[in-house]
């Protein structure tokens, strides 16, 4: 895949959502889930598109709700390249392993559940 990693590194800082993807990329480390980066930024990026950037629970909560529900099906093509289906990197399988952790995560009644 070529891109611009410049331009990905801009489009991320200037989402304002960098802390949001710092906890989705905790929350995907800790449980050793396949989820690569740029894929990860995207999609929490398209997930809270045009929501506010002072509630970081509630969006860390929408991302996951985001990555439950719509992942599975959503094409994310890389703003760099349009060329760059970037979910493609990961097949069915694992979309669908992302999607049944996050559910599950979501399903837990403690906040530490989504990082710890």
């Amino acid at each position: 895949m070529q891109t611009n990693v410049v331009r990905q590194i801009r489009n991320v800082v200037l989402s304002g959502r960098t802390d949001e993807i710092r906890a989705i990329k905790i929350w995907r480390n800790l449980r050793g889930l396949d989820f690569h980066s740029f894929y990860l930024e995207l999609t929490v990026i398209d997930a809270l598109l045009n929501l506010s950037k002072r509630m970081l629970a509630a969006n860390v909560e929408t991302a996951l709700e985001y990555i439950a529900d719509e992942l599975p099906r959503r094409r994310v093509i890389d703003p760099a390249n349009t060329n760059n289906v970037v979910s493609n990197d990961l097949n069915s399988e694992g979309k669908d392993a992302l999607a049944s952790a996050a559910l599950e995560t979501l399903q837990s009644s403690h906040w530490e559940h989504i990082i710890w």
